[in-house]
């Protein structure tokens, strides 16, 4: 549904990936997370807490527990539990930033490009993140990216090519159009993920000494000019 099959065997491709698609009972996560302790929150929003669950079979996974306004209806989400934190972390923290030289923030830049790409165009009904920014972007141990917070997001009928939402989203992240218009499109949400580039680069007055070599300089300052393109007040001149 809405993609899933093509997002199947994409993820087939992808090595030591096995399908598996699981639908638990309450009381299965009620056991997982110590009937939802405060000890077991991995994270708190205004969508709903994220907690920390140990399955039956010692998996470690986390699990969300939405709030959608009505009592009686708690979803309930179980994801893939990444250890490796966020992106944001790794840029600011001075001993993880030692882990990132710039072929793999490249590519962490390429993968999230690719996972929006998927969102926007590859799906039937596409998907609004309309929250990209570093805290949102997952690292697994091997540093490949993973988007996650889709509790602000929307879904674009078909016959649309634009939607008048409530501005929402993190400032210093959001698309300058956006926030003066209301009206979200798929280029927007491109627009907030390459804010989120620019924070860390501005070109090289900026750039982490960490990853800036004679050998990259060029392909620093196209990246930069890339992002810089994508995020000018028209979207028509992007």
């Amino acid at each position: 549904q809405n993609g899933g099959i093509l997002l199947r065997e994409q993820l087939s491709k992808r090595q030591g990936y096995r399908e598996e698609v699981k639908v638990f009972t309450v009381e299965e996560l009620e056991k997982a997370t110590n009937n939802y302790h405060e000890s077991r929150i991995l994270g708190q929003g205004g969508q709903g807490t994220v907690y920390k669950g140990i399955l039956a079979d010692n998996r470690i996974v986390a699990i969300k527990k939405s709030i959608i306004g009505d009592p009686s209806q708690v979803p309930l989400l179980v994801y893939e539990y990444i250890t490796n934190g966020t992106l944001f972390h790794h840029l600011h923290d001075d001993d993880a930033a030692l882990d990132l030289p710039w072929e793999t923030r490249l590519r962490i830049a390429t993968e999230t490009a690719e996972a929006l790409s998927y969102l926007h165009s590859a799906v039937s009904i596409p998907i609004i993140h309309r929250d990209i920014k570093l805290a949102n972007i997952l690292l697994d141990n091997n540093y490949n990216a993973k988007v996650s917070d889709f509790g602000a997001s929307r879904l674009i009928p078909s016959d649309e090519a634009q939607i008048t939402t409530i501005v929402q989203g993190t400032f210093g992240y959001l698309d300058p159009e956006y926030m003066h218009t209301s009206l979200l499109t798929e280029k927007r949400v491109l627009a907030m993920y390459f804010v989120s580039l620019m924070k860390e680069d501005n070109l090289l007055d900026i750039l982490d000494p960490r990853v800036l070599t004679d050998k990259n300089v060029e392909q620093l300052k196209e990246v930069a000019a890339l992002a810089s393109r994508c995020v000018r007040m028209k979207g028509e001149e992007r």
